[in-house]
């Protein structure tokens, strides 16, 4: 707009971000179920670790992240929707 309004001559950001930054991302992998198991199975056998198991079983299978679950509360949870297998979040 400022450029259309002759405020100023060129648009500073007028350029292809391509050009300037290089795309040098890797594709990576997520663990495997087996991988998920045993890493579960360690955190439950562990006597230091047990007592996270809970957590890392419900953020596993939910996709929440450790801000995310701190912040749960109980009124966050549906276990009457779909016959009480899965948590819910409303």
């Amino acid at each position: 707009m400022a450029v259309d309004d002759d405020q100023i001559n060129k648009n500073p950001f007028g350029f292809q971000l391509a050009g300037v930054v290089v795309n040098d991302s890797v594709t990576r992998e997520a663990i495997t179920r087996d991988e998920m198991r045993k890493f579960l199975k360690f955190i439950h056998d562990d006597n230091s670790y047990s007592r996270y198991y809970e957590d890392m079983y419900i953020m596993f299978h939910t996709g929440l992240r450790v801000s995310e679950l701190c912040g749960l509360t109980v009124k966050d949870i549906d276990l009457n929707r779909n016959g009480g297998s899965r948590l819910f979040l409303s």
